[in-house]
């Protein structure tokens, strides 16, 4: 829990650095709207590019060495950045950062998943959300403190210590299980030889799981988060919150929520299904996402600003207890242990794509200075996408709440199904796929 809570941070630290030290490097390297969008966005790309090769150190090296080495790298990119001295060093730290942040994002959840318990599974990868929220709310936090005065450069100087926690957490661990994948046990009790790994598409009794694991992680990005963690302040200040300084304050309450809700995912999710926690929260969403783009396209008003913070403060909370946590946790549970970690990196790979298009496009999308109009229409189809989510949870996402990893890939055999219709005979109920009668 310490190592996931480190990985976390950083990335929670990491992502949301850059949303107060926007309008001071604009200013320090006078950068243009698409400048910006480079400069924010770089942390992304180098995700991307991280989550790429993810999958397969983790399979080569082991979980917890990939993640000491992605603190390392992490540690480099903080110091880069705060000594940066123009944009082109500015981004390529960034760039380094992010790679470290894409292969944390994949590895940590995964990890967390293989090493727990299934009934305590759905707490500990939450534990690793409740991290990255309680980054964000640090950076934030710092971004607010130091906003009076050119201090940008010790906003992301800070940054190095979530990264030295993970270093110094991952170093603690001895050899986890999950270091090295092991055979899973067939039914008789001894191990099955290993098989070659080949990509989910190959094999049909892959694919739904797979897919699901893809919307997942597609969901966690395209709901809109990116425009309110990365974009949140200057957001507030078109909505005209009190200036810029109340609009990091109002920043800081996005953040503070983010932290109060994941604390409360933490106990809904281990009493609630995954099904349910993902339907509510992406109404709350839609419904947060359409009231907050409605009050930015009418005429200005003196609620305007008041509606704008209430709805995203709302969207916030509901992303906490549902395509926050839930949506990591169906990557790392529907996803068998046959090529479980490369297709983990393929579905966060595709969630950091995601989230670049949405940090590079939106400063181009609203303007430098944006435009309430347009905040409001791009809000308003974030919401559009959030829907079709919802549709998709419905129809696709099984509960897995309990059950063991990957079951839902798992291929059942005309031996098991007879052996599962005369133990169902016998006792009078279906047993679970995990339960076996001893042999005589």
């Amino acid at each position: 829990m310490f190592a996931g809570c480190a990985a976390g941070s950083t990335f929670g630290y990491s992502i949301a650095v850059s949303n107060n030290a926007t309008e001071p490097l604009r200013q320090r390297f006078a950068l243009s709207a698409a400048e910006e969008g480079v400069v924010v966005s770089a942390l992304t790309a180098g995700a991307l590019a991280g989550c790429v090769i993810a999958g397969r150190v983790a399979d080569r090296f082991g979980r917890r060495p990939v993640l000491g080495a992605a603190g390392l790298l992490a540690l480099i990119g903080a110091l880069g950045a705060a000594g940066a001295v123009n944009m082109l060093t500015l981004a390529t730290a960034r760039l380094l950062l992010g790679a470290a942040v894409g292969v944390t994002s994949a590895v940590t959840p995964m990890l967390l998943a293989e090493l727990a318990p299934a009934r305590q599974r759905g707490a500990l990868v939450t534990s690793y959300q409740l991290a990255v929220a309680a980054g964000n709310l640090l950076s934030l936090g710092a971004g607010a403190a130091l906003s009076v005065g050119d201090h940008w450069r010790l906003m992301f100087a800070l940054n190095a210590l979530p990264a030295l926690a993970q270093i110094t957490a991952t170093a603690a661990i001895r050899g986890p299980a999950s270091d090295r994948l092991s055979a899973p046990p067939t039914r008789t009790g001894t191990a099955a030889p290993a098989r070659p790994c080949r990509p989910p598409a190959a094999v049909p009794w892959q694919r739904r799981p797979a897919t699901i694991a893809i919307g997942a992680a597609l969901m966690n990005a395209l709901v809109g988060v990116g425009a309110v963690v990365y974009y949140s302040t200057p957001v507030f200040g078109i909505a005209g919150v009190g200036g810029w300084i109340g609009a990091q304050i109002a920043t800081l309450s996005v953040g503070l929520v983010n932290v109060l809700a994941s604390v409360l995912a933490l106990y809904l999710i281990q009493r609630h299904g995954r099904r349910p926690l993902l339907s509510l929260g992406l109404g709350g969403i839609i419904l947060s996402l359409v009231t907050a783009g409605i009050a930015l396209l009418t005429p200005a008003s003196s609620l305007t600003g008041a509606i704008t913070i209430s709805a995203l403060l709302a969207f916030m909370a509901c992303y906490a207890i549902s395509a926050g946590p839930v949506a990591w946790l169906l990557v790392a549970e529907v996803l068998p242990e046959e090529g479980r970690a490369r297709t983990a990196a393929m579905a966060t790979g595709l969630n950091w794509a995601a989230n670049l298009m949405v940090t590079l496009l939106f400063p181009i999308v609203v303007g430098s200075p944006g435009t309430p109009l347009r905040v409001g229409a791009t809000l308003l189809f974030f919401a559009v996408l959030s829907t079709g989510f919802l549709l998709f949870v419905r129809l696709w996402v099984p509960e897995t709440r309990n059950r063991p990893l990957g079951e839902l890939a798992v291929p059942v055999t005309a031996a098991d199904r007879t052996q599962r219709h005369q133990l169902s005979d016998t006792t009078g109920k279906e047993l679970p796929n995990d339960v076996v009668k001893p042999s005589p």
